[in-house]
């Protein structure tokens, strides 16, 4: 079966990412910062009080649903603002601190921030990336599918050990970055944060170059230098099996 959509090679800076079933963007603060200009010495972040700690969901997350709920925990009676693409959410932690939130995504590539503000006017925020993608329900059933033809009894501590992570690799998540490394069967990103991250690549894939005009090109046409989006599932060595 033909692979779809696994990377998008931006154009100017802006990333994009155009397939059958829909639009694919993301924001400009994703992409690598502008060099040059006068360096100036910053002043100290003064550290937060408290923090915002999410249970549901995790950066990088892929759905195939048009809205998620985001729930967690940070300061009890504290107000906190999920800021999505096209929405702002309210919502007011009880007494043991938690929340809930649901916020509606758009198509592809959505920043969310969630920002915590309690009664002196101290705050607290934190940044989620999600992408947005009906069409990937098929790779997750397919996966799901190739999990099942390997499940192993869960009546012992290593056979519950053994589901977690199988939950755990089952779960789609999406990687951004510009390409550093190129090699046959592999690719390899550095992240926004500075993070390196592996990417193992199949020669079926469909490669999307966004700018003005979108076009369909070639896996050889991905060059060094390219900022990408990639889609799949994480292995056990936390390489992305893109599908």
């Amino acid at each position: 079966m033909r692979k779809e959509v696994i990377f998008a090679i931006a154009a100017g800076g802006v990333l994009g990412l155009i397939i059958a079933f829909g639009v694919w963007r993301a924001n400009v603060a994703f992409s690598p910062s502008s060099r040059g200009g006068s360096k100036t010495q910053a002043s100290p972040t003064p550290k937060p009080e408290f923090a915002i700690t999410l249970a549901k969901a995790s950066d990088g997350d892929i759905l195939t649903e048009s809205s998620v709920t985001l729930s967690g925990i940070t300061k009890a009676n504290t107000f906190v603002m999920v800021s999505g693409e096209d929405e702002d959410v309210y919502v007011k932690t009880d007494a043991r601190g938690s929340f809930e939130a649901t916020l509606e995504l758009v198509g592809g590539t959505n920043q969310i921030i969630l920002t915590a503000f309690d009664e002196k006017g101290s705050e607290t925020s934190m940044r989620l990336l999600l992408v947005y993608s009906s069409e990937f329900e098929k790779y997750i059933q397919d996966n799901q599918t190739l999990q099942d033809s390997t499940e192993t009894a869960t009546d012992s501590v290593r056979g519950r050990v053994e589901q977690k992570v199988k939950e755990a690799l089952s779960s789609p998540k999406a990687f951004l970055g510009t390409v550093t490394d190129i090699s046959e069967g592999t690719l390899q990103i550095k992240t926004a944060e500075g993070e390196i991250k592996q990417l193992s690549i199949a020669s079926d894939i469909s490669v999307i170059k966004t700018g003005k005009t979108n076009k369909e090109v070639k896996l050889t046409d991905v060059a060094i230098g390219d900022f990408i989006i990639a889609m799949g599932f994480k292995n056990g060595n936390g390489v992305l099996d893109t599908k």
